[in-house]
């Protein structure tokens, strides 16, 4: 094989390489798991389904305490009686109208039978909707979505105001915050809630766990029809000072939230409510998509300049430079979080190596036409 031959055909393999290990990386980067709300805990059963329905008196009137059974059953209709404590409780029952004005957070009693029973009182006329969450014996949490007319007269739309971030609450001062701001779609986000005694601003100092934790968070996204995808329930995070309470989630859609944290002080449970404005994500490409193009790009020019009859010192120095591009790139990629480290140290001895190589190529004469032809045997 001649020199230029010999040039190319290095070339090209070399170039390979480096397009399946973009792939390899762009393959490995789109294969990590999504960060979840909650953490499911293994079993030795498979997941099964599970639904609830629920059983009301036939009329219930607006600001009128009523009292109705939830009921949960398998996927094959049977009943579910074995269940799991969690958080305190074997259910708790989070119940919002339609327009999220109103919140309540409730346990309704267990009967053994598979049967839930609870009294509750819905202020006014509208629909609410009934998040039930359990936990069967031997399986993951579950979230059912029940829903509830109460006929009357809807009360009127409220203001929404997104700017609030201090209410008063009882004697209570609760100053409210989210970081990173501006708050966007699927970015990790801490809530964080600042509670002070009203009269004198210091911190509260008798708080106490509540279900088994500093605080719950209950986050439901406006909807005119309110869903599962629509709810999320967060737990405090367990470090930080004990009156500012910090819990760590995320929003998966844009649009409006309202968040409810609930706390224990010296027994009382408040809850402060507050809305947040979630803005849709700005639209980024991910570098490790654009690897393989950039390495195809590289890689036709480097073609096309090998392909001509005469190749001269000035070419060759310019695919050896295209190559310390791409070996540049291998190095960076560990930084840029596109690899394993395992993958990552492998590009970067592969950059070292191309390094070399250029600078051998860089030595190579240029190869003419006359001396690209084949000379005769001795």
């Amino acid at each position: 094989m001649n020199i230029k031959e010999l040039n190319k055909s290095l070339i090209l393999g070399i170039g390979l390489i480096f397009v399946w290990i973009a792939f390899a990386s762009n393959a490995m980067s789109q294969g990590h798991g999504a960060h979840t709300q909650h953490e499911m805990p293994s079993s030795a059963s498979p997941e099964q389904h599970f639904e609830a329905t629920l059983s009301t008196p036939e009329v219930i009137k607006p600001n009128q305490m009523a009292t109705m059974t939830i009921h949960i059953q398998d996927a094959h209709g049977h009943k579910v009686t074995d269940f799991e404590t969690f958080q305190e409780a074997l259910m708790h029952l989070i119940v919002v109208s339609e327009d999220l004005q109103f919140f309540d957070h409730l346990h309704p009693k267990y009967d053994g039978h598979g049967n839930f029973e609870m009294t509750a009182n819905f202020p006014t006329a509208g629909v609410y909707t009934l998040f039930s969450d359990y936990k069967p014996a031997g399986q993951a949490e579950q979230v059912s979505v029940l829903k509830l007319e109460i006929l009357g007269t809807n009360p009127p739309a409220p203001v929404i105001d997104t700017k609030i971030t201090e209410k008063m609450f009882a004697d209570t001062m609760v100053r409210f915050s989210v970081s990173p701001t501006p708050l966007k779609a699927d970015d990790e986000t801490v809530v964080t809630f600042d509670l002070r005694e009203a009269a004198t601003g210091q911190p509260v100092t008798e708080l106490h766990p509540y279900l088994g934790e500093k605080g719950h968070l209950v986050i439901i996204r406006q909807s005119p029809n309110l869903t599962r995808t629509d709810y999320i329930h967060a737990h405090a995070m367990k470090d930080g000072e004990a009156s500012v309470i910090q819990f760590m989630t995320n929003f998966p859609q844009p649009g409006l939230y309202k968040l409810w944290g609930q706390f224990n002080k010296g027994g009382t449970i408040i809850t402060a409510d507050f809305w947040v404005d979630v803005k849709q994500p700005e639209q980024t490409v991910e570098p490790q998509s654009m690897m393989p193009t950039m390495m195809g790009m590289l890689l036709d020019q480097m073609a096309t300049t090998l392909s001509q009859d005469n190749v001269s010192p000035e070419a060759v120095k310019q695919v050896a430079e295209q190559l310390k591009q791409m070996a540049h790139i291998m190095k960076q990629m560990p930084m840029m979080g596109m690899m394993s480290d395992k993958e990552g140290m492998m590009s970067m001895r592969h950059g070292k190596k191309m390094c070399k190589m250029c600078k051998m190529m860089q030595a190579q004469p240029a190869v003419s036409e006359e001396n690209d032809k084949e000379q005769p045997h001795h």
